[in-house]
């Protein structure tokens, strides 16, 4: 029900970009797209609000996908951490949202365990998830920001 709430919202938008834009392998260019101009569109409103000027157009550009990219690690973090600490709680739960949470993690997870199995009946898959999150942050926050301030 949760999926089906958010695509039920977001099909205006997100199908007629669909039908223009041709998926790239497992890419849905069509909603990547209609992220990048929300997101554009809230930096450049919120430069001009602030600043008074706005942003250049490809140093916004950058900054867009910077955003994107950092709020799409935050989801798969927070989902880690809420699937770590329902898994203790209650770990034969049955709720949508819970399903929701699965799903994302499971894919998030799945390739961590096939290199790092579980010990003892300790799964360290999270673990390594949400370290390589946190140091990939640290990485390309500097990157994008440099290459944002050089396209302005």
């Amino acid at each position: 029900p949760v999926s089906q709430t958010l695509v039920k919202l977001t099909n205006p938008v997100v199908v007629p970009l669909r039908r223009l834009l041709p998926s790239l392998g497992g890419l849905d260019t069509g909603t990547l797209v209609a992220a990048l101009a929300v997101q554009f569109l809230t930096l450049q409103l919120a430069s001009l609000i602030g600043s008074g000027s706005g942003w250049p157009v490809l140093g916004l550009l950058v900054l867009s996908l910077w955003e994107l990219v950092n709020t799409a690690m935050n989801i798969i973090l927070f989902a880690v951490l809420i699937h770590v600490v329902l898994s203790w709680i209650n770990p034969h739960a049955d709720h949508p949202v819970l399903r929701l949470v699965d799903s994302l993690c499971a894919a998030a997870l799945e390739p961590i365990r096939r290199i790092v199995p579980a010990t003892g009946g300790l799964d360290f898959s999270p673990m390594v998830l949400l370290f390589g999150l946190f140091f990939l942050k640290m990485l390309l926050q500097p990157i994008f920001m440099d290459l944002a301030r050089s396209l302005s």
